[in-house]
């Protein structure tokens, strides 16, 4: 799974994102909380590249910044807009998804883009 995934370019000013995987890491940076994944599912170590969303208080009436918080190590969808300034790209989420509780990284790991199942399959 390669992050991010475009979506749709409504006008030339509004392009929007999907990104998702498994949280990484959630810095709170004040008014918004930035919340990290990997590029690439297959990328693993401490020097694989990460993609950052930010989730802004009370942006479309939904504290996203308080629903994004404890989200570290369980699988989470993001729909973001994506936001350029200076050359740089940044994005802003606009709808979030989080797996419940159970699903972590540790008990349902990704593999080429699938969650894998909790239970061996009989041959014929």
């Amino acid at each position: 799974m390669v992050n991010p995934i475009r979506l749709y370019t409504g006008t030339e000013e509004k392009e929007f994102v999907m990104v998702q995987g498994y949280v990484r890491s959630v810095t709170d940076r004040g008014e918004y909380n930035s919340v990290s994944f990997l590029a690439d599912s297959n990328d693993r170590g401490p020097k694989a590249p990460l993609v950052s969303v930010m989730c802004f208080e009370n942006s479309t009436g939904i504290d996203y910044k308080k629903l994004t918080a404890h989200t570290k190590g369980r699988f989470v969808t993001i729909f973001a807009e994506v936001r350029c300034y200076g050359g740089k790209r940044s994005y802003k989420a606009i709808g979030v998804s989080i797996s419940p509780k159970e699903y972590s990284e540790d008990t349902h790991p990704v593999y080429d883009g699938e969650i894998q199942p909790d239970y061996e399959q009989d041959e014929g």
